[in-house]
């Protein structure tokens, strides 16, 4: 079971946990309907109830089994009848805000549970297994694992099969390809549309220097005003081989396609996810940070720092863009590749 808060980022992470948990009872031999989630939506009826039910969780026993009086409490009705009508093995949260919630999942259906991210209020001895990013400095234990980016789903595997796909569908030509992977407007970042059209002009330049291929995918976050300078700049030109507007045909397997195909990836800073995904990929990954709407500093900021200072991406402002795609090009040093999803797949083996 996979509770979602209705955060992108936090669900496409906890996808991936499950994805993970999928991936090893296949190769273990199980059958697809012994690898089955579920996702359900999670709603509090107000804040105040929220910080309650984290305080709550930290007295939860196995005395709760058949109560859910505090989930009916805090929660609105519709999520808590989707929640007592479930039955799962293992429950996934990511975000502070879903862990008591898991925690009383768990307790319900005797299952284990995972949670990403520090639970805050809720104590980590309350989960069986917590993926910790490493800039939060969690404390070592059993129950711990510590991750330098966000849990996702990208391997070799997946990079090789997508990118034979993509090869083949869209008859790529030039050897040597960068990509590009635009998220789009959050509660932390604007996309403004002058940014990006700086941007495609030094990739552009970038493509026409090196003899490039560029490919390029948006997010359902991108603003329209981007997506009409992507079409404006790119869908006649002849060194783009892949132009996907996600919000008008997203194409399943785009993004490990990208990836997997391209030399260089250029990724908007403001979705961890997606930089991550970048870094796992082994491919040379430049960031470019959007227009920040205040100047509070964020665990997203202390993250893309992380990796930044550990050599896994390079933040650039767009003037560098053109410097960095050479000098990635020109590299003749390997990208350094974040490993996080074996670390993951052999802890939730353990856990199985």
């Amino acid at each position: 079971l996979i509770l979602n808060d209705k955060k992108p980022g936090h669900l496409n992470q906890s996808l991936a946990v499950a994805r993970i948990m999928q991936k090893y009872r296949l190769d273990k031999g199980y059958g697809a309907e012994n690898t089955a989630y579920s996702v359900i939506d999670v709603e509090y009826k107000n804040d105040f109830l929220k910080t309650l039910l984290g305080l709550c969780s930290n007295f939860s026993s196995t005395a709760c089994q058949g109560c859910m009086a505090c989930i009916k409490f805090c929660l609105k009705e519709e999520s808590y009848k989707k929640l007592t009508s479930a039955y799962a093995d293992v429950v996934v949260s990511c975000g502070a805000s879903l862990a008591p919630v898991n925690v009383f999942m768990a307790r319900e259906n005797n299952a284990r549970n995972v949670v990403i991210m520090n639970p805050s209020l809720v104590g980590i001895k309350k989960f069986n297994l917590a993926i910790l990013p490493r800039h939060d400095k969690p404390k070592e234990r059993k129950n711990i694992l510590v991750t330098a980016g966000s849990p996702n789903m990208i391997n070799e595997e997946l990079l090789q099969k997508e990118s034979q796909k993509f090869s083949s569908l869209f008859r790529l030509k030039k050897s040597l390809k960068v990509g590009l992977l635009l998220g789009g407007d959050n509660p932390e970042y604007t996309m403004p549309a002058e940014l990006i059209k700086g941007l495609i002009g030094r990739i552009k330049a970038a493509a026409e220097k090196f003899d490039l291929e560029i490919l390029v995918t948006t997010s359902r976050r991108t603003p329209g005003s981007v997506e009409k300078i992507l079409k404006e700049e790119l869908a006649n030109n002849g060194r783009c081989g892949l132009l996907v507007i996600a919000n008008e045909k997203n194409i399943d397997g785009a993004v490990p396609a990208i990836l997997g195909l391209s030399a260089v990836v250029l990724v908007s800073g403001e979705s961890s996810s997606m930089v991550s995904e970048a870094a796992t990929s082994g491919r040379h990954t430049i960031v470019f940070q959007l227009r920040k709407k205040n100047n509070r500093r964020t665990k997203h900021d202390a993250l893309i720092g992380e990796l930044n200072k550990s050599g896994f991406i390079k933040l650039a402002g767009i003037d560098e863009i053109g410097n960095r795609i050479e000098e990635a090009l020109n590299s003749k040093v390997p990208a350094k590749k974040l490993n996080d999803y074996d670390k993951i797949y052999n802890a939730v083996g353990g856990l199985l």
